[in-house]
Parts: structure tokens; C-alpha cells; sequence
């Protein structure tokens, strides 16, 4: 009997120590971390957003990814996350940035932190304090709000894309830098200045805001240098299909002709005259029919009466609209020396400008018309006219 009872009290004496040692643990060793890691994260992510990106992780980045939007803009020194290998922590990282274009004010890199006791953290780094970027969103919202108002009247997607499309271009200037502000919405829309990044991000924002479908792409072009570089565009869903849609492309950079329309909702084939497509992008945009020049039907494939009045009429519309530039697509080259015979060598091109001007009703010169042929994508660009 004397021994049952010394079994009974030294297991009672093991149970104690247990359990003061975890106690020792969770207050002194900061061992309650690892019960939190254990009883904080939900099983399975909850599927509270829709980006491309978030879309395109797996289970734990997308919890993690979850956690991190929870908290990120009250700009924490550490988010505690599941267990992230590097590769996972990239995949992350770069869904934050390419779903969320206003989080320009998280920098370029970011680091995992784990303690001993098997917590885990996202530790991000900030480019600026809350109290600048509160500042710059509202910088960044009075651009968006202009533009909510300026398309408040359209009623099709695509008439609200090319609006954003003309504005991005028209109020930015291409720069040859990578990161920081160049590479933000904010950097395109506000300081007008930015990297391809930037436009592709610049557009996303806008897009978003008026509720047109659309993430970023990534791909590669080649550099004047010979090298292929990275680049980034977009993917803009238009009346149910998708379209690669190219701003900085678009963009006249270091050149007098507006060629501004041949990345306009264009699809796989097309792009691939110029882009390397990454591999996650090919195969999605396949449609012609909001193709710029399909949709305004400016695509030729011989130079006769229906070409000049169409012509005619674009020549109009672009007066009317007080824009000195113009361009079309022909479907082969016999077309493209068929259109340059007939409107340059022949100059019926001011034939054409005489009766759009007497449609539009305005008074303009008809003698300094410059032009220039896009052999890639079959494009003619006349400008100058204005």
C-alpha cells in the first residue's frame, strides 16, 4: 500500500515539473509563440481575395498571403506567418506587389525570420513612413478620381480602357531605371516618370478602380543592346476575352511618330513578333475582336473606294478630336506597297485630308504630311497634319 502511494505522489511530482516547465517555457523562454504558431492559422486559406497572384499560390503562401493583408498597412515590424521556404516567401512577396499596385510604399525586399522555438515571421522592408505614404495615396486617389469622372459616361469596357491607355501616355514619360518610385503606380501617375513596371502597375491601379479585369504579365524584349530584357505589360479582359495591352510599347519614347496603337489589345501572335511571353501568360489571349484597329476596322487588305472613305473618316475623327496623328494596319506586304504607292508616291493622301477636312470643318495646312511604315506589324503612322 506504502508503495502505491509514493508511485502515486512521485507521478503527481512528474506531472508538476511538467507542467512548471512549460510554464517556465511559455513565459520565460517566449515558448507561448510556438503554442501560437500552432493554434493560430486557420487549416486552409479563406479565399478573401481574387488577384492573379494570390490565385496562383498554394495553400500556405496563400494563408500567409492573408495574414500579411490583415496587417500590412499599419505598417508592422513583423508578421507572424506559417513556415515559408524561400522560394515560397518569393512567391509571396511578388503576389503583394503585382495584385496590390497602391502597396508602393513596401520596398524591394523582404526576409523570412524563424526562432528557435519554430516561429515564424514575414519581415518587411518599407520605403517610406505611414505618414508619406497617407500623403501620396491621397496624391494618387485625386489622379484616380479625375479619371472616375472622366469615364464616369462610358458604358464599354474598352472605351474606359483606352481612355486609360491614352492617359498614361499622354501624362508619362518612359525611364530607363528599375525600383523605388519608377517602378509604382504612384511614380507613373504622379510623378510621371517611370519604368515599364510602372505603367503596367499605373494601369493595373486604374483599371481596378474602373472595374476592367486585368494583372500584370511578364515576359522579356530585346534591348537595342542585342540582350533580352524583363518586361512587364498587362492582360485586360474585354467583353469576355483576354488581350495583351502594352503602354510603355505603346508609349512614343525618344520618337516623332505616335505609333501608339500596335500593343493595343493584341493577341499571343501578335505580341510574340516582339515579347517572349512567359510561359504563365501564353495561350490566355487568343481573340481579335477588341483589337484596335479590328474594332475601328482600319485594317486594309488592298488600296480601293472603301479603303479611301475609311481612311477618310479616321482622318476626320482624328481632326475632329484635334490630333495630328493617325495610323492603320494592312493584312500582307503587297497591301502595305499598295497603300504606299497610292497615298505617297501617287499623293492621294491629300485628296483624302481635302475631303476629311471639309467633314471635320477645319481650316489646315494639307502640306507637311510626315509618315513612317511599322514593317512589323504592318502598321502605316501619318502624322503632322495639324
Amino acid at each position: 500500500m506504502k508503495t502505491a502511494k509514493k508511485i502515486l505522489f512521485s507521478f503527481a511530482i512528474l506531472i508538476f515539473g511538467v507542467g512548471a516547465g512549460i510554464l517556465i517555457w511559455v513565459f520565460a523562454f517566449n515558448g507561448a509563440d510556438k503554442f501560437q504558431a500552432f493554434s493560430d492559422f486557420p487549416e486552409k486559406p479563406q479565399g478573401n481575395y481574387d488577384g492573379f497572384y494570390y490565385e496562383s499560390l498554394n495553400d500556405d503562401e496563400k494563408i500567409a498571403y492573408e495574414l500579411i493583408m490583415a496587417e500590412i498597412v499599419n505598417f508592422p515590424e513583423k508578421i507572424h506567418v506559417p513556415s515559408l521556404d524561400e522560394k515560397e516567401l518569393s512567391n509571396v512577396f511578388d503576389a503583394l506587389h503585382y495584385d496590390n499596385p497602391n502597396f508602393f510604399f513596401l520596398g524591394d525586399n523582404c526576409v523570412f525570420e524563424s526562432s528557435s522555438f519554430g516561429t515564424n515571421y514575414f519581415v518587411p522592408e518599407y520605403a517610406m513612413s505611414p505618414k508619406v505614404y497617407n500623403r501620396k495615396m491621397e496624391e494618387l486617389e485625386d489622379v484616380k478620381d479625375e479619371i472616375l469622372e472622366n469615364t464616369a459616361h462610358l458604358t464599354d469596357d474598352y472605351d474606359k480602357e483606352l481612355y486609360v491607355h491614352d492617359y498614361i501616355i499622354d501624362n508619362c514619360q518612359y525611364v530607363d531605371k528599375v525600383g523605388g518610385s519608377y517602378s509604382s503606380s504612384y511614380g507613373c501617375l504622379v510623378d510621371g516618370y517611370a519604368s515599364c513596371e510602372g505603367y503596367a502597375k499605373a494601369m493595373k491601379y486604374l483599371f481596378d478602380e474602373t472595374g476592367i479585369e486585368n494583372y500584370i504579365a511578364f515576359g522579356t524584349t530585346e534591348a537595342d543592346n542585342g540582350q533580352n530584357d524583363g518586361h512587364a505589360w498587362n492582360i485586360v479582359q474585354i467583353n469576355s476575352a483576354f488581350y495583351h495591352v502594352d503602354s510603355t510599347w505603346n508609349d512614343p519614347v525618344d520618337s516623332d511618330v505616335e505609333n501608339r496603337y500596335a500593343y493595343f489589345n493584341v493577341n499571343d501572335e501578335e505580341i510574340s513578333k516582339t515579347h517572349t511571353v512567359d510561359k504563365r501568360f501564353f495561350g490566355v489571349c487568343t481573340a481579335t475582336e477588341e483589337n484596335y484597329y479590328v474594332r475601328n476596322s482600319l485594317i486594309f487588305s488592298e488600296y480601293n473606294d472603301d479603303t479611301r472613305n475609311a481612311i477618310t473618316s479616321e482622318f476626320a475623327r482624328q481632326l475632329m478630336l484635334e490630333n495630328s496623328t493617325l495610323s492603320f494596319k494592312v493584312t500582307d506586304g503587297k497591301a502595305l506597297n499598295d497603300m504606299i504607292e497610292n497615298l505617297f508616291e501617287l499623293n492621294s493622301v491629300y485628296t483624302i485630308l481635302f475631303s476629311a477636312n471639309s467633314i471635320a470643318n477645319k481650316q489646315i495646312s494639307q502640306q507637311d504630311i510626315s509618315y513612317a511604315i511599322d514593317d512589323t506589324h504592318l502598321i502605316v503612322i501619318i502624322s503632322d497634319f495639324i
